[in-house]
């Protein structure tokens, strides 16, 4: 099983939504840890009313020699008083069979896969923005060597309404790490439940060897 470390450092000492008193500043260019492989977003081909049997088909993309999606299933919601495997979710699907499924995500608004890719090494992350009415972070996932695997989740966005993490979020890897910086001087902190306006004080997200980290500090 995949731990989980958070690492907070003067962290939100009020108990209050932090409010921005000005307009946010997007960064174009981070400043990354020396040996990283900044990952470049790409856009697949759409391959428009793509049909999967007892699903509700969102969106789907030929990606290599797969189909990468988002869809919708009902699964246990007629048949469990304590569904659980029903929604949104990811798939994969390779010669009509699918060949990974995430875990669903309920009945949300959008999950939208949004893909960055290594050149150097032909990885790619996947990030599956959340959205109700309103942006709520993302799902994470590593496609390599043909096997896809769910990394984590980031519960960031950006401070206004119209910002999401795709819009911002800059995907890096370096000493076997995956690292996610975030292209905003302030950012929504667990968006749709604090909606905490923070600083960016280099925060970000990270994963390695198993381990899904956040580093956040605020000063």
């Amino acid at each position: 099983m995949k731990s989980i470390k958070i690492v907070f450092a003067l962290f939100l000492i009020s108990c209050g939504s932090i409010e921005s008193d000005k307009p946010y500043k997007k960064i174009e260019s981070l400043k990354l840890t020396k040996n990283s492989i900044t990952y470049t977003e790409i856009n697949p081909t759409t391959l428009n009313d793509f049909i999967l049997d007892g699903y509700q088909v969102n969106q789907a993309f030929e990606f290599d020699s797969f189909v990468v999606g988002s869809a919708y299933a009902h699964g246990d919601v007629e048949t469990s008083e304590n569904p659980d495997n029903w929604g949104d979710r990811l798939i994969m699907i390779e010669n009509q069979s699918i060949v990974f499924e995430s875990k669903p995500v309920g009945d949300v608004y959008l999950y939208e896969p949004h893909f960055f890719r290594n050149s150097e090494t032909n990885k790619t992350i996947i990030i599956a923005q959340l959205a109700y009415e309103y942006n709520f972070g993302g799902d994470v996932f590593l496609l390599e060597n043909e096997k896809m695997s769910f990394l984590g989740n980031i519960e960031i966005d950006g401070p206004d309404l119209e910002t999401a993490l795709t819009d911002i979020v800059q995907v890096s890897e370096n000493d076997d790490s995956f690292n996610f910086h975030f292209k905003s001087d302030s950012l929504n902190f667990n968006p749709g439940n604090e909606d905490r306006i923070i600083p960016n004080n280099n925060v970000h997200y990270s994963y390695k060897q198993g381990v899904w980290k956040l580093s956040l500090i605020h000063i």
